[in-house]
């Protein structure tokens, strides 16, 4: 697996910079957090996070939000490194920290109540075998929220291939995906899809220009912007079809239901 953790340490370590400018940051923040309070009941939950590549950085609030007002978080990354700087930017008391795969995850079988996964999944080739991981670790009826590259939005799927070209991507993206696609891996290991959604509602060239603008402090223009992006996701969160072409991803709330479908796992495990 080309991807694996050495690649994900050097990344640690090379990038001292987030992908987004502050004010996004927090914008996907609010979101996210909007989004896990919608999806399911939280409080007195086994939490798993399956990355904590974005805790590196700093801006993001959301393992210490769940840490507060769940049973507890278990935050995984494959990197060794970026557990490291996660866990110096990270204040809580409920969170506790692990080197694992998600391909291969290093706990029992029903494990956990929800597991929330930020964008993990497509950075990597074996989805298939990262989502029958997850089913197995999940509690009977156990929730994910499962975040995916949005392939409806052609300018995001361009920015990610222009970036990649041009070396400027900050880590490798294997895949985007069309909403039909997220439901079909779910559906192939026995989740029932219980909501879909789109986060990130950020038209092509904005963050350039909020970024630009928040570093200038042109506060009257940013909130102009900043204004736009908030009417702009109360749109999409109305109307689906203009969220899909707008939204930098697809968020699927999905529970596990009975007889799992582990052959990907099995093979997986049987190869190392």
């Amino acid at each position: 697996m080309k991807y694996n953790h050495y690649y994900w340490d050097n990344q640690a370590n090379l990038k001292t910079y987030y992908y987004l400018c502050r004010s996004l940051a927090l914008h996907k923040e609010k979101e996210y957090i909007k989004l896990i309070e919608q999806a399911t009941n939280i409080r007195d939950k086994k939490c798993l996070i399956t990355d904590l590549y974005e805790n590196c950085f700093g801006f993001t609030k959301i393992t210490e939000y769940l840490s507060k007002k769940s049973g507890g978080v278990i935050g995984i990354d494959i990197s060794k490194t970026v557990l490291f700087k996660a866990k110096n930017n990270i204040r809580g008391n409920n969170i506790f920290y692990c080197a694992s795969d998600i391909r291969n995850l290093s706990f029992h079988d029903n494990t956990f109540d929800i597991v929330i996964s930020p964008s993990t999944l497509d950075h990597f080739p074996e989805i298939d075998i990262a989502i029958s991981e997850i089913y197995r670790v999940l509690k009977k009826d156990g929730v994910l929220l499962l975040t995916l590259n949005n392939k409806h939005n052609l300018f995001f799927v361009f920015n990610i291939w222009f970036l990649s070209m041009a070396g400027y991507l900050p880590f490798h993206t294997e895949s985007c995906y069309f909403r039909k696609e997220g439901r079909r891996l779910l559906k192939k290991h026995n989740f029932a899809i219980r909501e879909e959604t789109t986060l990130m509602h950020v038209p092509f060239l904005f963050p350039t220009i909020i970024s630009l603008l928040e570093r200038y402090r042109m506060n009257a223009f940013l909130k102009f912007f900043y204004d736009a992006v908030l009417l702009l996701e109360k749109m999409a969160k109305k109307i689906i079809s203009f969220g899909l072409i707008i939204s930098w991803w697809i968020v699927f709330v999905a529970q596990k239901t009975p007889t799992p479908n582990n052959h990907a796992n099995k093979a997986f495990r049987n190869s190392r």
